[in-house]
């Protein structure tokens, strides 16, 4: 089957099968101008063609007549339909596909910026809220100390029963204090280490001791005893105190 592209004339030869039974729209390769094509209109542009190769015959002495000449001069200004057949486009309005194209295009740029956005907003919130997750989850404290992000958050602890006692021995007095740590913070909490100082009547520190509590890590309203015992204190120690060893 050929067709001609009415805008540049150009021919194609086409298999009859690729329009289907209701016809399609094609594109010239040449101009690139869309049409629709239909068998019924290609079979009436072939007709004429097909009516003058079915001209009566004259005989073998035909070919050198003048009608003959004429024939093969109309035959000749006919160019070759080309090998590459135009592009077939689905049957019916392609518009509507073009624009279905263009929305989904649209639909996948627009999720990938929300995605972007999505991913943005829950970075900075781990940043800014650091402080906040820390205290809900102690875990993750470590790993922003090795990105480099202070974290600073209420320690959720206080000492409680605190008291001292002299006890006397044979190798010299020995100063024991004992209390409480309790967890009131709604989360587990790490413990840090006790920070014990020694004062003298001016309220200067002559002794300081650093030690750890029996228990590491105290869950949400938990609560741990310590005890610490202070060999041969200094004569001048009239007072202590008791806080966490924690930066300031």
């Amino acid at each position: 089957m050929i067709i001609t592209c009415p805008s540049c004339a150009t021919r194609y030869e086409i298999p009859p099968k690729n329009l289907g039974p209701a016809g399609r729209m094609v594109r010239c390769t040449n101009c690139g101008h869309r049409w629709f094509v239909s068998h019924d209109e290609t079979a009436a542009r072939e007709r004429p063609a097909d009516d003058l190769d079915a001209g009566p015959d004259v005989g073998p002495d035909a070919d050198s007549g003048p009608e003959a000449g004429a024939e093969r001069a109309v035959e000749s200004t006919i160019p070759p339909p080309l090998d590459r057949a135009p592009e077939l486009g689905a049957s019916g309005d392609s518009g509507q596909q073009r624009r279905a194209a263009k929305a989904t295009r649209s639909t996948a740029a627009t999720m990938g910026w929300l995605a972007v956005l999505l991913i943005l907003l829950i970075l900075t919130g781990l940043v800014l809220g650091r402080n906040e997750l820390v205290a809900i989850a102690p875990q993750t404290a470590p790993i922003y100390q090795r990105i480099g992000l202070p974290v600073t958050q209420p320690i959720g602890l206080e000492l409680a029963g605190i008291v001292s006692e002299r006890l006397a021995g044979d190798n010299g007095d020995t100063l024991r204090i004992t209390g409480a740590v309790r967890n009131i913070a709604g989360a587990e909490r790490a413990v840090p280490r006790l920070r014990v100082a020694l004062l003298d009547s001016a309220r200067d520190e002559v002794l300081v001791r650093e030690v750890d509590v029996p228990q590491a890590v105290l869950n949400a309203g938990a609560s741990t005893r310590f005890s610490i015992d202070l060999e041969d204190p200094p004569a001048d120690a009239r007072n202590f105190s008791v806080t966490f060893a924690v930066a300031d």
